[in-house]
């Protein structure tokens, strides 16, 4: 398949005209890409210069947890001075080994 003179004659500005088209097509796809990643590193700068706030829904399960901590504190602490004021309460009484071995129930 041979290409005639007035065939070349008609290619070859075509054949410019493909090129200028397809140079800035290239173009604008680079200079897509620079402004997106100029656009990300904005946003990365904005995001390490802000300070980060938490979800709503997280900081309600660390209320959660302070609580449980605290309420668990808190019982640890009731059960120590029950057991305290037990033994304090056993100190004071007499040593029969008869007390607390039987009920007198009288009608």
């Amino acid at each position: 398949m041979s290409i005639k003179m007035v065939d070349m004659q008609v290619l070859i500005p075509k054949v410019q005209e493909v090129a200028r088209t397809q140079q800035i097509q290239q173009q604008g796809s680079n200079n897509q890409q620079a402004s997106t990643a100029n656009q990300l590193a904005r946003e990365a700068e904005q995001r390490q210069n802000s300070v980060q706030e938490t979800p709503r829904n997280e900081e309600g399960k660390i209320r959660e947890r302070e609580g449980d901590q605290g309420s668990k504190r808190e019982t640890d602490a009731k059960k120590k001075q029950r057991k305290e004021e037990s033994q304090s309460d056993e100190a004071g009484l007499a040593k029969d080994p008869r007390l607390g071995k039987r009920i007198d129930i009288t009608v």
